[in-house]
């Protein structure tokens, strides 16, 4: 099942998902993003709702077989580490710092 926020819909989905990255991001930033594939995956006010997510994020975008999906970080000390961890393991320790 895909998740309620990507924004394209039908046969399309499968086409646009394959044509480029895709991009997690919170709701609070989401909108700060206006090209391309990107999904929600909870808020920062909660993050218990990002962890909630993450997986069902992660398992979608690979069976709609995106070329690379890219990531807000998370370094708060209560969930932010979790999650990072989950992340890290998900792309290989693969990180790309962006400044």
């Amino acid at each position: 099942m895909a998740h309620p926020d990507v924004p394209v819909k039908g046969n399309e989905a499968g086409d646009a998902l394959r044509r480029g990255p895709a991009g997690m991001r919170t709701d609070e930033t989401k909108d700060r993003y206006p090209e391309g594939l990107v999904v929600s995956i909870g808020s920062r006010k909660e993050e218990e709702t990002i962890a909630h997510h993450l997986y069902e994020v992660l398992r979608d975008f690979d069976q709609s077989a995106v070329r690379s999906i890219y990531s807000e970080a998370f370094y708060t000390p209560r969930m932010g580490q979790a999650i990072m961890n989950r992340l890290l393991k998900a792309a290989g320790h693969k990180i790309i710092q962006v400044v």
